[in-house]
């Protein structure tokens, strides 16, 4: 089978061994997993390659290896491990130790025979990065026992504090599911109610509509409290595709969402980086924080000085009109604000420039969060 050179980046370079002699390289503690290649079947990003590694201008080694994907219960997924061919594993990871927290990238080239050259330090070009295809088939994957240097992710690390987030906003994409067919179960059955009280009252369509009331208590218990009466085609009015119930539930939500990244989220990850809260940026962020702003001191409409600071949503709004989110709009939003958590999240891992791994041709995000022990 033809195979193709795949490569990877890690921003802060970290370097594990297992008992069994397995290297495995990371970025921050974590290791390279399967999902940094999605091109690629499980089962095929295994063989024989030439390794190339360097860092910045400077190349560290050209040595063969055996790549295959390692599993540990620990980790959420396969992740890359490599078996040096031509050396002993302690030594490679000796020509490594002064790379250890840099940026080093890695690119693996099919082995087809050639020999290898030494391990070496000169100055060389940067190598480019070749996106993932098809390498060699080979049901490889081993189980690693006693693996070091790869912590657990604790809840004040920057990847734990983001997938918390992205699991905060799958909870309002549920919620927000959940509401609108609310509305529309309740639209259905007043609608339906309305058709048999004109048809059972002989009522025309031009006549006065029903009346619709509503209570939380037991309406068959005398002197019930009506909290709510309406007109009847008020009520369907209000709780039709994309009416006031599903705009006022809409505008909730993106207050929510906004408040909760900029009190619980945003200054938590500031901590966990070492930086400022200002320097953690967010252009959705910041188009939610201006919505905020017209929904709670503008009656939800959006002004000239504000609608020339959205940056990603200016084309969902009109200037001097209402905020109105329709049901595209507002899952467009939900996209955005997880590609945003995806490169928040690679950042952190160094793997930002990663070839194989587009925040933006994302279309979801699913999380598995470690169940902590009691």
């Amino acid at each position: 089978m033809h195979k193709e050179t795949f490569g990877c980046h890690c921003g802060v370079f970290s370097l594990a061994k297992s008992s069994n002699g397995i290297l495995i390289p990371g970025s921050k503690s974590k290791p390279v997993y399967k999902s940094f290649f999605p091109y690629v079947e499980i089962d095929e990003l295994a063989g024989h390659y030439v390794m190339r590694a360097n860092s910045e201008d400077a190349v560290i080694c050209e040595t063969l290896v055996h790549v295959l994907l390692v599993g540990h219960q620990s980790e959420p997924e396969p992740f890359l491990g490599i078996k040096p061919m031509e050396t002993d594993p302690e030594d490679l990871r000796g020509v490594f130790k002064p790379f250890i927290g840099k940026k080093v990238e890695f690119a693996f080239i099919p082995f087809k025979a050639q020999s290898s050259s030494n391990m070496k330090h000169k100055q060389t070009h940067t190598l480019k990065q070749t996106r993932t295809i098809k390498p060699e088939q080979n049901n490889t994957r081993e189980a690693v026992k006693g693996q070091t240097d790869i912590g657990a992710t604790d809840d004040q690390s920057a990847d734990y504090i983001v997938r918390e987030y992205i699991d905060f906003v799958n909870q309002q994409v549920g919620v927000y599911m959940d509401a609108i067919a609310g509305f529309a179960g309740h639209h259905a059955r007043v609608e339906r109610q309305v058709c048999r009280v004109m048809r059972k009252t002989k009522l025309k369509k031009s006549d006065e509509k029903p009346v619709v009331w509503a209570s939380y208590e037991d309406p068959s218990k005398p002197d019930i409290i009506h909290n709510r009466i309406i007109r009847s085609n008020d009520y369907l009015s209000s709780n039709y595709v994309d009416g006031s119930n599903t705009q006022q539930h809409s505008q909730a939500i993106l207050v929510f969402l906004y408040t909760y990244w900029e009190d619980e989220i945003r200054p938590r990850l500031a901590k966990s980086m070492g930086v400022a809260a200002n320097e953690i940026k967010s252009d959705i962020m910041g188009d939610l924080r201006i919505l905020r702003n017209v929904i709670l001191h503008s009656k939800g409409i959006i002004r000239p000085n504000k609608f020339k600071n959205l940056k990603l949503l200016n084309e969902m709004f009109s200037v001097d009109q209402p905020i109105h989110v329709s049901y595209e709009n507002m899952h467009k939003i939900f996209v955005l604000i997880k590609q945003d958590c995806a490169r928040l999240l690679l950042k952190w891992l160094g793997m930002e420039n990663s070839p194989n791994l587009k925040p933006e041709e994302l279309i979801d995000v699913a999380i598995q969060m470690r169940n902590k022990s009691p």
